[in-house]
């Protein structure tokens, strides 16, 4: 009897387990990459898995949605996350499924979200129709705090206006950077959010500096204030001056197509590696040994990824004033 009750509780431990996110878990959002071809077009795939690259659960029992907008997912916490679709803006939590974020201004087809040290969220516009695309920035209560048009926003077709792919806040809470949602996309903007302007571009490839980047992908800070782009290539790693310091390899598909070249980062929960996303290989690497081969899984379902996350990403923003930060200030 002892023993029965004993497997019945270990059985129930697993079954609670494979429910709950844990640190450190990787989700990522695929779909086809042509599902005009398709009709009805498949469904979507969220996968999930844990640090090892190992397949762990699946989207619907965790209450995680089947579709995030393109990079709008975004971990306060492993047991907490912010999300976007083409409907609006949500929250999930672990245990009790996602609801509506309540915000006084509507954001219909955002992209990338970021939260501030003191709980404000930055949302930008993918694209937006009949106007210029927008950054907007909401209080903790939903209120909004700022708002930055893209001026010299391109236009696509009709009153169709190209808005924002990826975005990053650094530890600053003031320094923005942030790509166009462009089909060449070569620029870094930064936008100090702080005064409400634009600042010199952090990196603008030409001819002579960077020339083969084509499409820029995620951006990521890192803690020793170095920050991570993504490219259609590899990973590119600056210094705060914007020198280039190092390249990490990003996965290579056996058959992709080069409009197909998004690619996704996010970093571990202690910022010792990063994972990265590419068509619908995503692997990881760690910044102590960059060079050992990387921890690699391959998703079952299509061939673009459309959003990554890690479950308790560290995000430079996001972090704690350190003690010694805070005397410095006083």
């Amino acid at each position: 009897m002892r023993r029965s009750a004993l497997l019945a509780l270990l059985l129930v431990g697993i079954s609670v387990h494979a429910l709950t996110l844990q640190r450190g878990d990787v989700i990522a959002q695929i779909r086809p990459f042509n599902s005009l071809l398709v009709y009805p077009p498949p469904g979507d795939e969220v996968a999930i898995a844990d640090s090892f690259g190992l397949p762990r659960s699946d989207a619907a029992s965790l209450g995680l949605p089947k579709y995030f907008g393109t990079g709008g997912l975004s971990f306060v916490d492993q047991g907490r996350a912010i999300y976007s679709t083409q409907n609006g803006v949500f929250e999930w939590r672990a245990g009790l499924g996602a609801s509506a974020v309540n915000l006084s201004l509507r954001v219909l087809y955002g992209g990338e979200i970021l939260r501030t040290r003191g709980g404000d969220l930055l949302i930008a516009e993918l694209f937006r129709y009949g106007g210029k695309p927008r950054i907007v920035r909401f209080t903790p209560a939903g209120d909004v705090l700022w708002i930055y048009e893209i001026a010299d926003a391109p236009q696509y077709t009709g009153m169709q206006y190209a808005g924002v792919a990826h975005m990053e806040l650094l530890a600053d809470q003031c320094t923005l950077l942030w790509t166009p949602n462009t089909g060449t996309r070569y620029q870094v903007h930064t936008i100090d959010i702080c005064s409400g302007s634009a600042k010199a571009d952090f990196l603008n490839a030409t001819w002579q500096f960077e020339s083969d980047i084509e499409q820029i992908g995620s951006i990521r800070a890192l803690p020793n204030g170095d920050v991570l782009i993504a490219t259609q290539k590899d990973v590119r790693r600056f210094d705060k001056s914007g020198k280039k310091v190092a390249t990490y390899k990003a996965p290579e598909p056996l058959i992709a197509s080069p409009l197909d070249a998004e690619t996704f980062l996010a970093l571990t929960p202690d910022a010792s590696g990063v994972w990265i996303g590419r068509y619908n290989l995503i692997h990881r690497i760690d910044f102590a040994s960059p060079s050992s081969p990387p921890v690699t899984f391959m998703t079952n379902g299509g061939t673009s990824l459309f959003a990554l996350g890690v479950a308790g990403e560290w995000r430079a923003a996001q972090q704690p004033l350190s003690m010694k930060r805070r005397a410095a200030v006083h």
